[in-house]
């Protein structure tokens, strides 16, 4: 980058060993933006600043879910979020009682409108996997200092099953299950879908009670024997499996 590099390097050293400890906090920058400068000119000093923003950006990798204020199709992924103790970011968008179901804010019209929900056919619930960064700058202010965070969204994911299936996939304990365990856990939340399909028809014809006083015991009966003996008959608390799965939510 400049000339005589190694000579820089080893003064470097010599002037926060000698000039740096007696220097106030707030001088400490500008005591070493004036020596890169009366040193290595300006091609110094910005590669000084470069290595700095390197070694002390710090980043993480996390998610925001999108949905309502309510639990609905966004409930089931916060359940796993929590089992498998996943940081997240829970955005909801308010919701009430309309005459005609429900009623969403401006907020979340506004944000359809320019497309933010693309990844789900232009709705919620959407994952988003975002990279957040904060770089701790030796710049004109005290050395250290913490410019604000940023951040960039890496992916979008829609469709809550979808969501369910890529969060127990990366923070479950897949490593431990055999293909026909997956299989069987698939085939478990799928029949769960068959249930839901159930309840919102008697919803809308207006039989809930029945509902659950006829057709629900039966439908758990149903799930209960769908699943494989030897595996729900175990001496572990989990449907299938050794440990928690997509299967227990």
């Amino acid at each position: 980058m400049f000339k005589n590099s190694r000579i820089v390097f080893l003064n470097r050293i010599d002037i926060q060993a000698r000039i740096l400890p007696v220097a106030t906090a707030g001088s400490r920058a500008r005591v070493l933006k004036e020596w890169y400068l009366s040193k290595g000119g300006q091609s110094a000093y910005q590669q000084h600043r470069y290595q700095c923003k390197i070694s002390t950006t710090q980043k993480r990798i996390w998610y925001r879910l999108l949905y309502f204020n309510t639990r609905g199709a966004a409930e089931p992924i916060r359940y796993l979020m929590a089992l498998y103790n996943v940081p997240y970011q829970d955005v909801r968008y308010p919701i009430q009682a309309a005459a005609k179901g429900f009623g969403v804010d401006e907020t979340y019209l506004k944000h359809q409108a320019e497309g933010r929900f693309r990844a789900n056919l232009n709705k919620v619930p959407i994952l988003q996997i975002v990279q957040q960064w904060k770089e701790q700058l030796d710049g004109e202010g005290d050395i250290g200092s913490t410019d604000s965070a940023q951040e960039v969204i890496l992916d979008e994911i829609g469709q809550t099953h979808t969501i369910l299936r890529f969060l127990d996939y990366q923070h479950g304990h897949h490593v431990s299950l055999n293909p026909l365990q997956r299989a069987h856990i698939d085939s478990f939340v799928e029949a769960i879908r068959d249930v839901k399909t159930a309840w919102y028809k008697s919803k809308t014809n207006q039989k809930c009670n029945e509902f659950v006083s006829s057709n629900l015991p039966e439908w758990c009966q149903k799930l209960e024997q769908s699943l494989p003996v030897n595996e729900s008959n175990g001496d572990y608390p989990w449907l299938i499996g050794d440990h928690p799965s997509l299967a227990d939510i």
